[in-house]
């Protein structure tokens, strides 16, 4: 009854998830419920054949269990990669500045790093100069740890992409709230260039 048990849930399977539970087997690796959860994802976004393709090239190149980030740097080559991100976010500040906000629509997860560094006013602020090496590796390393946290949501948790404000979106809601307080606040007044004081 065991035996038939097992044949059911291994023709559950699909043929790629099959592969897998044999790789992990032979690395002896146990996955988690979060691991497989992730897995089945992938399997599903990429489809079997391409999936089965990366676990031969990594068994045949790898004497470690296959993650899945190591497939989605395979299947998905460019996506995650917080560099080339650092640079477009780069170009994007020299272009537009801190008045406007540019369309990240092409790596959403750039807009989503950009907000939980502060938003596009502060990243504007904070973005040395490629030259200072210094200052651009510590700034890439804070980046690097937001945008791969931002690529992670939005793949898998479908997080909806923050809506960035530049300062002339700041500037009419302090210069209104200003108008209709009657005050006049110096940290309101600090974020717009030539707001009333």
């Amino acid at each position: 009854m065991a035996t038939k048990s097992s044949a059911s849930k291994s023709q559950d399977l699909s043929s790629a998830q099959r592969l897998l539970t044999e790789v992990f087997g032979y690395y002896k690796h146990q996955a988690t419920p979060f691991e497989a959860t992730l897995w089945n994802r992938l399997i599903d976004e990429f489809g079997d054949p391409p999936i089965e393709r990366f676990l031969s090239q990594h068994v045949q190149r790898s004497c470690f269990a296959p993650r899945v980030n190591d497939a989605m740097a395979v299947l998905n080559p460019g996506a995650g990669d917080s560099m080339s991100a650092m640079l477009t976010l780069h170009q994007a500040i020299a272009r537009v500045g801190p008045y406007g906000v540019p369309d990240f629509s092409a790596d959403p997860a750039i807009a989503a790093a950009v907000a939980d560094l502060g938003g596009w006013v502060v990243v504007n602020t904070q973005m040395p100069e490629a030259s200072d090496r210094f200052a651009w590796d510590a700034f890439y390393k804070r980046f690097d740890v937001a945008y791969r946290g931002a690529c992670g949501r939005l793949a898998f948790q479908s997080a909806a992409v923050p809506r960035l404000r530049g300062l002339h979106d700041v500037g009419s809601s302090v210069l209104a709230l200003q108008s209709m307080s009657g005050a006049d606040s110096p940290v309101d007044a600090s974020l717009v260039e030539g707001a009333p004081r």
